[in-house]
């Protein structure tokens, strides 16, 4: 766990409801789409944010965006629309492994690291930044930065 100072990042989002591990299939989207554009290059990132806490919320109303980084001269068309990324101070942990290990790094973070550490969330949702893909690596390689916005 480290606390780091993110800056937002612009990105180009797609929504998706529904179960948590299911928002592949924007990504996949997302990816063509991105494709299509020629903005995938050296430094994008792709992200997903988190609205919703899944033991609270029933699955089929979970809300997430899957986001990639654009320029800030991009222009959006029909199928994304412009965010940014929550910015500021942020707990963040660094997952290596498949994208299934995920709810364990969160289940640590706020029932465990935040009730402990004094600090308190920012009101911002939680996000991730995929910092390989699946393209490019096995599961087991996989490095996820799971980043809590705080106060």
């Amino acid at each position: 766990m480290t606390i780091q100072h993110l800056a937002p990042r612009r990105v180009a989002a797609m929504d998706h409801r529904g179960s948590y591990m299911g928002i592949g299939e924007v990504f996949g989207r997302l990816g063509e789409w991105a494709g299509s554009k020629g903005i995938i290059g050296p430094g994008t990132h792709m992200f997903g944010i988190y609205y919703d806490d899944p033991s609270t919320t029933p699955e089929a109303q979970l809300r997430s965006v899957a986001c990639i980084s654009v320029p800030d001269d991009f222009q959006p068309d029909g199928n994304v629309r412009i965010t940014n990324t929550p910015g500021g101070k942020c707990a963040v942990v660094v997952h290596t492994g498949p994208y299934a290990g995920l709810p364990a790094v969160y289940d640590f973070i706020y029932g465990q690291w935040l009730p402990k550490s004094g600090e308190k969330e920012s009101g911002e949702p939680p996000f991730e930044d995929y910092l390989n893909t699946p393209g490019e690596v096995p599961p087991e390689k996989l490095r996820t930065a799971v980043c809590v916005p705080l106060k």
